[in-house]
């Protein structure tokens, strides 16, 4: 039996799947990069771990608790526009994380902004995810998965390198949350 020679970029072969798998590189190694500032920025306004793990409560909480509610709503809304928002909010609130940190303020809103950014997670997912199989034909959907699956994970290892680069080279975390408005921007755009 002979054997189809597979072509391991054919999901970039729609000018929507590689104009999603940029933004969605932009924006997740913005967020991976976030994540890193604040735990930084926790870090060195407490001296106490137990605020790195509120942090992932923060995080995690928003998302488990609306998972179900923000998967339907990607069910009924236009996924796209769905997408451009949360990714357009994702931006926002990390100018206002650069605030915060600029202005040393207090951990606790660190916290608040952490709780509001998993409210935008929870929708975040389930727009990207139901977006993917209306960016390229059917043939190319397997190809488009693997892809993005390799682009998150990228950006999970990439983005903390990024962001402690940064922050060890400028002593601060704010032009991290910059460059995460940057990226959250970006795939906004994108879309």
């Amino acid at each position: 039996m002979a054997r189809l020679k597979a072509d391991p970029l054919r999901a970039f072969r729609s000018a929507n799947y590689r104009a999603y798998a940029l933004g969605f590189l932009c924006g997740s190694t913005g967020l991976q990069m976030l994540a890193t500032a604040v735990q930084w920025d926790l870090w060195e306004r407490t001296h106490d771990a137990l605020w790195l793990g509120y942090s992932g409560l923060a995080r995690a909480i928003p998302v488990m608790l609306l998972a179900l509610p923000a998967g339907h709503r990607a069910d009924v809304v236009d996924r796209r526009s769905m997408l451009i928002v949360t990714q357009a909010l994702f931006a926002i609130a990390a100018l206002v994380f650069a605030l915060v940190s600029f202005l040393d303020a207090p951990p606790w809103m660190l916290l608040a902004l952490l709780v509001l950014t998993g409210v935008i997670r929870a929708f975040a997912g389930p727009s990207r995810s139901s977006l993917l199989p209306l960016l390229v034909p059917r043939s190319r959907f397997e190809n488009a998965v693997t892809w993005s699956s390799g682009i998150f994970h990228f950006a999970a290892v990439v983005g903390p390198l990024i962001a402690s680069l940064l922050i060890s080279m400028l002593g601060g975390s704010t032009i991290v949350y910059l460059a995460t408005a940057v990226g959250c921007g970006a795939f906004a755009l994108s879309g």
